[in-house]
């Protein structure tokens, strides 16, 4: 595969897993301001929605590290 294609699809993945990283962080920041209150079901709606976020950040941290590969490969190659 091309270099710039690779690198393209590194940077996009990269900052994807940073948006999903901020929404983790957003997300467990109103975990625990709803702790205190007295919410029915939001903590499970909220652990529910946590554990999608983190298995998608996995996903794009392997696809990452997939990349980041190939591109170390290439620069040795050349």
């Amino acid at each position: 595969m091309n270099r710039t294609k690779i690198l393209r699809k590194f940077i996009r993945t990269r900052m994807a897993l940073a948006e999903t990283m901020q929404k983790i962080m957003d997300l467990n920041r109103t975990r625990k301001l709803t702790s205190t209150m007295p919410v029915v079901g939001k903590q499970e709606e909220l652990a529910e929605e946590l554990k999608i976020l983190n298995a998608t950040a996995e996903i794009q941290n392997k696809v990452m590290k997939r990349y980041e590969a190939q591109l170390n490969r290439d620069q040795q190659r050349a």
